[in-house]
């Protein structure tokens, strides 16, 4: 039985949804993922936007997300693979 079929109207399944979501989305190793959250806020600190490197395009970031394996943990910002390969290409 999955957990829909558990609830009974709308706001339970929401509700089933929500909190199977929510223990997908968390790390499998919370020492690894404090260490990328470090890594990542120091690269986010060291960014200079001004920077001549333009090689980030909208279709390289497409093909990154399209090739992104879905079903994995989410990291310490909670988006999974899905969020974005499923998220309206106006939010990205």
């Amino acid at each position: 039985m999955n957990c829909v079929d558990e609830g009974t109207n709308a706001t339970d399944i929401t509700n089933k949804f929500a909190i199977n979501f929510q223990k997908a989305c968390l790390p499998n190793n919370p020492d690894r993922n404090d260490k990328r959250k470090d890594e990542l806020e120091t690269k986010f600190n060291n960014y200079c936007p001004d920077s001549k490197l333009h090689w980030i395009t909208t279709e390289l970031v497409d093909k990154n997300i399209c090739d992104t394996k879905l079903g994995k943990a989410a990291g310490f910002d909670g988006i999974e693979a899905e969020h974005l390969r499923y998220a309206h290409p106006r939010t990205l």
